[in-house]
């Protein structure tokens, strides 16, 4: 994991945060090794942090070596478009860390705790 995602979707993340009704402002945290945003939510009137993972198969492995500054009410996105996330819900559920790609994000940035948001399919699942 760390920065290997190319330009154009960074680009693409900060121009879905800017067009977002509940994103008042977003800062870069990130470091040598993660790409990590503060966003300040309009609605919750909170701050989370959002990493962007470069994985293609998100894995318990990969969330377990997650940036340690993450905290609880934070989300971890699935940056890739191709990317997908196949790990214990559970972890999700007790740590109360959100895991997603972009869609799955763009909901639950409007959810008080985004880790318990679904897209459609899963609800349907």
């Amino acid at each position: 994991m760390g920065k290997n995602l190319h330009p154009s979707i960074l680009e693409f993340f900060n121009k879905r945060m800017s067009g977002h009704s509940n994103v008042a402002d977003m800062r870069d945290e990130s470091d040598d090794e993660n790409y990590i945003f503060r966003i300040a939510r309009s609605k919750q009137r909170d701050e989370i942090l959002v990493w962007l993972t470069d994985a293609y198969h998100f894995t318990d492995t990969d969330y377990y070596a997650r940036p340690r500054s993450l905290r609880p009410g934070d989300f971890i996105l699935v940056a890739k478009p191709e990317g997908d996330v196949a790990m214990d819900q559970e972890a999700i559920g007790r740590d109360c860390i959100g895991v997603g790609q972009i869609g799955k994000f763009m909901g639950a940035l409007n959810s008080r705790s985004m880790w318990t948001y679904l897209t459609r399919e899963e609800k349907e699942q």
